[in-house]
C-alpha cells in the first residue's frame, strides 16, 4: 500500500474506460470494437469523461487503487472531490489519507457509511494505474470480473455512481508510484478464475473425455516455455475447482515424449514427466508444491523459504507426509511406469484433489477460502531427465530456469 501522502502531479491519458451506473449519457459504447482491451466488461452502462464535467466540485469522488500485486487482494481508498485548476484540467483533491479493504463487500460497506447521497463518482486504479489510459493496464477477465462484483455490491447497497474516465486530470501519485515507472515494470500477471463445485468432479483420468463435474472450470493453458527447453509438448492445460473441503486440479497433456520411472512416493518425480501446481493461500514467499508424474507417483511440500543453501536444499522447508496422500486422490491416465521413454503423441491426464484441512497442517494461518478472495499460483510441466527436457510454466518464470519463484505467481481468483 502506496501511503507517502498526496502529492500531485499531471497525467494526461486516453479516453477509455469499462463501466458506469447513473442517468447519464454515455460518450462512447464500450463495445465500440476499437476498445477491444475492455470488452470484458461488455456494458452498456453510460460514464463519464472527467474533462466533461460541468461542476466538478459538486460530485463527491471515491478514489479506489485495487491492488493485485501482493498475494491477498487490496482495495485502497480514498474520500475527496474534484476541481478544476487555470489550464481547465480536473484536479483530485483528497479530503484524508486512503484506508485499506480486504475485499469489495468491505469497501461497498465504507462507501455506504460515508455517502449520504449520491451520486459519487469512482475514480479507478488498477495496481496503481489509472483505469483508462489506452490499453494499460492489461485487463484481463480475472481482473474485470473483480470490478464486476465490485460494481454488483454496490448496486445492492443502493449506491448511485458514475465511473470517471481520467481523459485529462490531476491525480495524487500515492495511488500511482507504478505509473512513474513504466519502462521498469514487471509483464502484467495472468489471473485464473477457481469457480465453485456444488459437488466433486470426477477425478477419472481420461484424455479422450472430460469427466462429469469439469466443465465448470476454466482452462488454463501451459504455454510459456523456458528458453532452455529442448522440445515442447503439442498442448498443456489445466483445470481447478474449489468446494467447501478442497481444491481439484486437473492436467491434460498432449506430449510428444513421456517417461515415468519414478515409483517412491515424495521422490524427486521431476525428473520424469511430469505436471506441477504450485499455490500461495496465505502470503510470500511460502507455497505448497504438488509434483506429480504420469504414473500418479507426487512429491509435495511447504517451503517457506524458498532461497537455497549451499547444500541445495531450502532455507526453511517441510517435506510432504506419505500417510497423507491417499486424501488427495490421485487419478492417472498412464500406466505407474513408462520406460523406456515413449516418442510420438502421446496423451495423458492427472487429476486430484488438495484437501483444505491438509494445507491448514502446515499452515496454522491458512483459512478456507471464500467467494471473491484471491491467492497466488502458478501451474507448470516439466521433465528434467527425458531425452529432451522441458519446462513450462502457465505465469512466465523469466529467465531464471526456476519454478519457485513465488513473486513470478499469477492470481486464483475464487468466484462462484
Amino acid at each position: 500500500m502506496r501511503r507517502a501522502g498526496f502529492r500531485i502531479f499531471n497525467l494526461v491519458v486516453g479516453a477509455f474506460l469499462l463501466l458506469a451506473g447513473c442517468a447519464t449519457e454515455p460518450v462512447n459504447d464500450l463495445r465500440d470494437p476499437e476498445r477491444k482491451a475492455f470488452t470484458p466488461i461488455d456494458s452498456d452502462r453510460p460514464y463519464v469523461l472527467a474533462s466533461t464535467l460541468e461542476s466538478p466540485r459538486t460530485m463527491v469522488v471515491a478514489l479506489i487503487d485495487i491492488d493485485f500485486s501482493e498475494s491477498a487482494l487490496r482495495f485502497s481508498y480514498a474520500p475527496g472531490f474534484f476541481t478544476s485548476n487555470p489550464q481547465g484540467i480536473v484536479q483530485f483533491e483528497a479530503l484524508d489519507q486512503p484506508n485499506v479493504y480486504k475485499t469489495p463487500g468491505a469497501l461497498a460497506d465504507a462507501l455506504k457509511e460515508r455517502i449520504e447521497s449520491g451520486p459519487i463518482g469512482i475514480l479507478l486504479m488498477l495496481d496503481g494505474d489509472p483505469l483508462g489510459i489506452a490499453g494499460a493496464p492489461d485487463l484481463d477477465e480475472g481482473k474485470a470480473g473483480v470490478i464486476r462484483d465490485f460494481a454488483k455490491r454496490l448496486a445492492a447497497k443502493a449506491i448511485v455512481f458514475t465511473f470517471i474516465v481520467p481523459d485529462r486530470m490531476i491525480i495524487p501519485t500515492d495511488f500511482n508510484q507504478k505509473n512513474r515507472m513504466k519502462t521498469e515494470m514487471k509483464p502484467s500477471l495472468p489471473t485464473y478464475l477457481i469457480h465453485y463445485t456444488p459437488k466433486m468432479p470426477n477425478l477419472q483420468a481420461t484424455p479422450e473425455a472430460l469427466s462429469e463435474g469439469w466443465e465448470r472450470a476454466e482452462i488454463g493453458q501451459v504455454a510459456a516455455f523456458h528458453e532452455a527447453s529442448r522440445a515442447q509438448p503439442k498442448n498443456v492445460t489445466f483445470r481447478a475447482l474449489w468446494d467447501s473441503e478442497a481444491l481439484y486440479i486437473r492436467f491434460d497433456v498432449t506430449d510428444v515424449s513421456v517417461r515415468s520411472i519414478r515409483t517412491k512416493q515424495l521422490g524427486d518425480v521431476w525428473c520424469d514427466s511430469c505436471v506441477e501446481f504450485f499455490v500461495t493461500p496465505t502470503e510470500l514467499p511460502k507455497h505448497f508444491n504438488f509434483e506429480i508424474n504420469p504414473g500418479g507417483i507426487i512429491h509435495y511440500s511447504y517451503i517457506r523459504n524458498p532461497q537455497r543453501l549451499s547444500s541445495g536444499e531450502y532455507v526453511d522447508w517441510t517435506l510432504g507426509d506419505e500417510a497423507s496422500i491417499p486424501s488427495m486422490l490421485i487419478h492417472h491416465s498412464m500406466p505407474k511406469t513408462v520406460s523406456p521413454e515413449q516418442f510420438g503423441e502421446i496423451r495423458w491426464t492427472v487429476a486430484y484433489r488438495v484437501p483444505f484441512s491438509l494445507l491448514k497442517r502446515y499452515e496454522p494461518a491458512f483459512v478456507e477460502p471464500t467467494e471473491g478472495d484471491v491467492w497466488r499460483g502458478n501451474f507448470f510441466i516439466c521433465g528434467d531427465e527425458l531425452k529432451e527436457p522441458r519446462w513450462g510454466a502457465w505465469a512466465d518464470i523469466g529467465k531464471e530456469l526456476a519454478f519457485h519463484q513465488p513473486s513470478k505467481f499469477g492470481y486464483l481468483r475464487f468466484a462462484r
